[in-house]
């Protein structure tokens, strides 16, 4: 505040830095709560894009809208921390809900026009970051490989579960070349988030004591 030492020299970072770092002082579930906001937009966007039917997709975007709501109210709830670290495991929870209910429908008579492979990394973009929240708290004190391990083999996990699921639904296949891309959404995710708690420790670190 004005007008008040604050004991601390403060090294000022670039502007683009600034901004970044500014944005990361935003709470995670109000982030969480924008992912889950703006999967449920575009799936919206794509479904009217592809006319697929309302009883298609009602309860994969329900699971999304879902979304939405949990984070805001667990932002509301734990500002505190007073919530166990169960809370984190309940955003990855819902959206592999989600792909786990897409994988399950063949859209059967849909007509494509464009190749819906990219789809795969970026649910698994998404899925990977919110891993990476969950799995955090876990390893704060256990370096990065083992985090990193975490959260690509439980990923890896899940995919090959969903692709062998596919592979039992009238209308889909398994494909290793689904897998792949799956993975490779992981990766970057997991990335993402390691790139936003640098950013954090960029902040904490550019003020020091005088």
């Amino acid at each position: 505040m004005p007008g008040m030492e604050t004991g601390f020299t403060c090294v000022r970072p670039p502007r683009a830095i600034l901004v970044l770092d500014l944005l990361m002082q935003v709470s995670p579930w109000t982030w969480i709560a924008a992912v889950f906001f703006v999967q449920t937009a575009a799936a919206l966007g794509v479904a009217r894009m592809l006319r697929l039917p309302a009883s298609e997709i009602a309860l994969p975007i329900a699971i999304l809208m879902a979304g939405t709501f949990v984070a805001l109210a667990f932002r509301r709830m734990d500002r505190g921390g007073s919530v166990g670290l169960w809370k984190w495991w309940v955003p990855p929870a819902a959206y592999a809900l989600f792909i786990f209910l897409l994988s399950n429908r063949s859209f059967s008579g849909t007509e494509i026009s464009f190749n819906v492979n990219w789809f795969h990394p970026a649910e698994y973009l998404t899925l990977g970051l919110l891993t990476s929240w969950a799995w955090y708290p876990f390893f704060l004190k256990r370096g990065n490989v083992a985090f990193a391990s975490a959260v690509l083999l439980s990923g890896a996990v899940f995919g090959l579960f969903d692709e062998l699921h596919q592979s039992l639904v009238p209308g889909r296949t398994m494909s290793i070349t689904d897998l792949w891309l799956d993975l490779t959404g992981l990766t970057v995710g997991f990335l993402f988030f390691a790139l936003l708690r640098s950013l954090n420790r960029f902040h904490a670190a550019s003020c020091s004591p005088r």
